[in-house]
């Protein structure tokens, strides 16, 4: 069963029409809309409006992150062994999770 909460169309409109939220074709555009949705994560009482415009800037600034910085494609090895650079980490210190020894012995 899901749950339906009542955005009120009148508070919606003056939260949108403050933020002038719109499709991202700059870096400037990208932070302000960025710096906007960072506000708005920062409080824990958002109003059901508020929230409908934080996934609506999540939204736009998810798709201009994609188009023009999209992260490179990297292998689930690859991606492993930057972790485990990243955190310090050995072959020894892992392949109990991983539950095989012989995985990753050249990392």
């Amino acid at each position: 069963m899901s749950t339906t909460i009542e955005i009120k169309d009148s508070g919606y409109a003056k939260l949108l029409a403050k933020s002038l939220p719109r499709p991202i074709h700059s870096e400037a555009e990208h932070t302000r809309l960025t710096e906007m949705l960072l506000q708005l994560d920062e409080r824990a009482d958002l109003s059901p409006e508020e929230e409908a415009l934080a996934e609506v800037l999540t939204l736009l600034i998810e798709n201009y992150e994609e188009k023009y910085h999209p992260l490179p494609r990297v292998s689930p090895n690859k991606s492993l062994q930057a972790l485990m650079e990243e955190r310090g980490l050995k072959h020894k210190d892992i392949w109990p999770i991983l539950g095989n020894k012989g995985l990753l012995q050249k990392y």
